[in-house]
């Protein structure tokens, strides 16, 4: 229903019908005519992602192996056998600097590319763009730093973080309402 002022409409996501002046819901911020990005394609788009992040990943996990790993002509334990064992907790530490650096990669990676343009390489490939669910702007570090934070969480809790995007009425996972973030399609 059109008036002077705007147009009624109802809004898909709050259900309330408001007064559209410009292009989102004043009642809860939806922006209308902007279509959320489905879990497949937001999958296909990490899939991109990762095979962009693989080869320095694993240079950089080999780089820590190769500067702290084992020297190998000194074990710790033998068995009955006489097979010769590292320690444990020699290993755990190279697991945990990887996986700090495996984070610090990926952040910065995803920040880049989030905070500059709102896409990265997977998404730009795809056609997604993530941006901040009520300005409509890219993200900034601080988004894109918890964005990567809580995609671990989402998957250390058997993924249903991450998951959440399938059932999700706005397609947001946990990482997207825990700062304020949505991805979007950039073409239909």
């Amino acid at each position: 229903m059109e008036t002077e002022i705007g147009r009624l409409v109802q809004c898909p996501n709050c259900g309330k019908t408001v007064m559209v002046n410009g292009s989102y819901c004043p009642a809860c911020g939806t922006r209308f005519g902007v279509r959320p990005a489905g879990f497949w394609i937001r999958v296909g788009a990490y899939l991109i992602d990762g095979m962009a992040l693989f080869i320095p990943g694993l240079l950089l996990r080999a780089f820590v192996v190769a500067l702290f790993g084992p020297d190998l002509t000194t074990v710790t334990t033998y068995d009955v056998y006489g097979t010769a064992h590292l320690s444990l907790s020699y290993h755990m530490d190279i697991l945990l600097l990887s996986t700090v650096l495996g984070f610090v990669l990926d952040t910065l990676y995803f920040g880049y590319f989030w905070t500059r343009s709102g896409s990265s390489l997977g998404m730009r490939a795809c056609g997604l763009r993530v941006r901040d669910k009520v300005t409509g702007n890219p993200i900034s570090w601080g988004q894109a730093v918890g964005r990567v934070l809580m995609i671990m969480v989402g998957f250390a809790c058997l993924g249903l973080g991450v998951m959440a995007v399938g059932w999700d009425a706005q397609k947001r996972g946990w990482h997207d309402r825990a700062v304020g973030t949505e991805v979007v399609r950039m073409r239909s």
